[in-house]
């Protein structure tokens, strides 16, 4: 119980939040719950880290009371000021027969998710040596903390920003030595909240057959499973670029001004979980601008407002971590000015060359060209004008990615690529998967 305890506060924060914001404007429950506990765990992991800002450690009393306040103003904000007061928790009246036997079937296909994970408990290589080695420099090491980020500890990745070790400090709060239990718990969340995510908006654009279908695909898809449970930073990754694109896609498509809100909040998050995820954060908060500014009928003020003030305000601990707290990056050499290191045009054939083999790899089960013909037959409608963010996005985030692989010759390129590129690859997937279903089975014209 003092493991769950956290993950269930948290969704009740993120609950609060989403049905007063979003269910008067007939967003789904299903849909805000997925966001919901996303946004809640983060929440949540961004109080705690304020709490090594402002006390220099791990500050329980002022991290329970924080919950506490949020709690107690978000349930007010929700029962007294929304315009459709809702139940004290869950509207029953919002949850059909059928929605429960959708929910069935996706926990049933999370089962091989669940086995994979207890297959490893305590993750792959870099959640011993970075992810959840962090997470325990900052629950057991008090005010020394910050030694997490002396260069000797290259090998740990100082410079990574700290939202998925924060989350799993969250998680121990309640305890008083760290579990292994809950970075596993951790992983599995956010892997069943990104498929549940990418079902239940589908489902509001293509027949639910097709939507099921989409989830079911990744979730029995054993390389997917293996990577999003290795209690790797990259599920995290894919599910707040999956939700940041959808959120702005379905704001604009069905004129939900407040879910750009959540989006912008998505994408403050994400620059919070990894330097890819600033730098997609970054490309896509001027997409959105820019996609959002061709949009008819559409307030750009009031959406700009909305957008920049959930991202401003969800990445904040990023702009102070990168500022004051971030080490130099110790495995970084410009290839470009570099002479005994430089980035040459055998460094970019093999580039171009790994992922091209990578797509093609049986360890995908030959997902990616089943997903580049479902591009080939709906090729019109992938490219359509209230669709074009997303494309555009893959298209700049994989484009930047093979810059910074030709860029930093740190690392040989072979062995960098061979053990990165399908993390790359996991955290664009579900976005792909929503961008292709969407394409070919839309039913609005």
């Amino acid at each position: 119980m003092n493991i769950i305890l956290p993950y269930l506060i948290s969704l009740l924060i993120g609950y609060f939040f989403t049905d007063f914001l979003l269910k008067k404007r007939g967003v789904s429950l299903s849909l805000r719950i997925c966001l919901a506990a996303g946004i809640g765990l983060s929440i949540s992991a961004e109080i705690v880290f304020y709490s090594f800002i402002l006390f220099n450690q791990f500050h329980k009393g002022f991290v329970l009371c924080v919950h506490g306040v949020l709690l107690i103003g978000l349930f007010c904000a929700r029962y007294f000021f929304s315009k459709q007061p809702s139940s004290f928790l869950v509207d029953t009246k919002e949850i059909s027969r059928r929605d429960y036997a959708w929910i069935f079937l996706l926990l049933s296909a999370f089962v091989l998710s669940f086995f994979q994970a207890n297959l490893y408990p305590f993750g792959g290589w870099d959640a011993w040596s970075v992810w959840n080695l962090k997470a325990k420099f900052l629950f057991v090491n008090d005010t020394e903390w910050k030694k997490m980020f002396d260069p000797l500890l290259w090998r740990s990745s100082p410079h990574y920003p700290l939202l998925l070790p924060l989350i799993n400090v969250w998680g121990w709060i309640f305890l008083s030595e760290p579990s292994s239990a809950t970075p596993l718990a951790t992983s599995l969340v956010f892997t069943f909240l990104t498929v549940a995510f990418l079902f239940f908006s589908l489902k509001i654009f293509i027949k639910n057959i097709f939507a099921f279908l989409a989830a079911f695909l990744i979730l029995t898809l054993p390389y997917f499973v293996k990577l999003t449970t290795d209690q790797y930073s990259d599920i995290l990754v894919a599910y707040f670029i999956l939700t940041s694109l959808v959120c702005s896609f379905v704001a604009v498509k069905k004129k939900i001004y407040e879910m750009l809100f959540c989006a912008g909040l998505c994408l403050g998050f994400l620059s919070f979980v990894k330097v890819e995820g600033l730098a997609a954060g970054m490309m896509m908060i001027c997409l959105i601008m820019i996609y959002i500014f061709f949009q008819n009928d559409f307030s750009y003020r009031r959406s700009l407002i909305l957008l920049l003030g959930g991202f401003g305000l969800a990445a904040l601990p990023s702009l102070i971590f990168y500022l004051f707290y971030a080490p130099q990056n110790q495995t970084f050499i410009n290839g470009l000015a570099s002479q005994t290191q430089p980035s040459d045009f055998t460094r970019l054939k093999i580039i171009a060359s790994f992922f091209i083999l990578e797509i093609k790899s049986p360890k995908w089960s030959f997902i990616w060209p089943l997903l580049l013909a479902g591009i080939g037959l709906g090729f019109k409608n992938c490219f359509r004008r209230d669709i074009i963010i997303l494309p555009i996005f893959f298209g700049l985030y994989l484009g930047v990615t093979a810059f910074y692989y030709f860029l930093n010759t740190y690392f040989e390129i072979g062995w960098w690529l061979s053990v990165t590129l399908s993390r790359i690859l996991l955290s664009i997937l579900p976005a792909v998967i929503f961008w292709i279903f969407y394409s070919l089975w839309q039913e609005e014209a």
